[in-house]
């Protein structure tokens, strides 16, 4: 049995079902043209099916081509696959969602995505292509378009058979009850960042308590000596991947640190969608579904929590 078929499912609000580990695609805009379509070929050829993109990303013509390739093979049909992608900030209209929704869809060369997210709660200036309009000052320019809105291109996406499932990202549990109280169709998903530095436990038990699902992007914190955009850390952190209390756990199972975190992640009910571009390391992510932490370890790690981003909203 491949390590696909293995991957414990949840079950979403609408009657889908996610498959509990992904691959995460973002950050992959600085390989040559072509590269990314073979990794995204390599990781099918080891076992994944659900994957983690968006416009924003830029690889979706690159996963598309890969994707399409794989299928006219004839040995993985599309129901194989659980492929996400996301509404960017600058396509907040509800016109301009169901716009982006059609573009990545071109790009991806599918009739329908698994799952479409709202990338943010915020939405910023319409620019056409661009990532973001800035003003004078080198800050973001926002928009006055309300997130509700938003959804209700999503909502009209979903109708359309154009996504099976929607869903948000980076929202906090006011946006979300204020989302709850005004849709039409209840959102499935919440992609946050969450690891054992950022438990998000309030979020996580009202997302619980409305059968929303808790995506975690950055599920290992983040492969780096401080977080993205110069947010200074304090001289005694200590990089989750390098915490004692993980490194002994992962001592005692024979596993690596990143294994731990992302089974932590996986027991907990989230979804993990870590990102790797090197084959060993897909290899090794996949096989978390061949071990348990028991009650008192996933306790331990839980306790690690200190409110720390990887990847500050700033």
């Amino acid at each position: 049995m491949s390590a696909s078929l293995m991957i414990p499912t949840l079950k979403l609000n609408d009657g889908h079902s996610i498959p509990s580990l992904g691959l995460g695609t973002a950050n992959t805009n600085n390989l040559k043209e072509g590269e990314y379509r073979k990794i995204f070929k390599e990781a099918v050829s080891v076992g994944y099916r659900h994957f983690d993109t968006a416009w924003v990303y830029a690889n979706q013509k690159e996963i598309g081509a890969g994707l399409r390739e794989i299928l006219v093979e004839g040995n993985l049909q599309r129901d194989d696959f659980f492929i996400t992608t996301k509404v960017w900030n600058t396509f907040h209209k509800k016109e301009n969602v169901l716009a982006n929704c059609q573009t990545s869809l071109s790009e991806l060369q599918l009739n329908y995505v698994d799952l479409l997210l709202m990338h943010f709660p915020m939405g910023w200036k319409e620019c056409g292509t661009d990532f973001m309009l800035k003003d004078e000052n080198g800050k973001c320019i926002n928009s006055d378009v309300d997130y509700l809105e938003t959804w209700q291109g999503l909502e009209e996406c979903h109708k359309n058979g154009w996504a099976h499932s929607i869903g948000v990202s980076n929202f906090n549990k006011d946006q979300l009850k204020r989302l709850l109280e005004n849709c039409k169709i209840k959102p499935t998903v919440n992609q946050v960042e969450t690891h054992p530095y950022l438990v998000h436990q309030e979020l996580i038990d009202f997302c619980k308590q409305n059968d929303i699902i808790i995506e975690a992007f950055g599920p290992i914190g983040a492969p780096y000596d401080k977080p993205l955009l110069g947010l200074k850390l304090d001289p005694n952190h200590v990089k989750l991947l390098d915490n004692p209390v993980i490194a002994g756990i992962a001592k005692k199972h024979g596993k690596s640190n990143a294994q731990i975190l992302l089974r932590w992640g996986i027991q907990r009910g989230t979804v993990v969608i870590p990102k790797t571009v090197t084959k060993s390391r897909m290899i090794e992510n996949l096989e978390v579904v061949s071990f348990q932490l028991d009650d008192n370890e996933m306790k331990e790690i839980t306790q690690l929590n200190c409110n720390w981003r990887a990847y500050p909203m700033d």
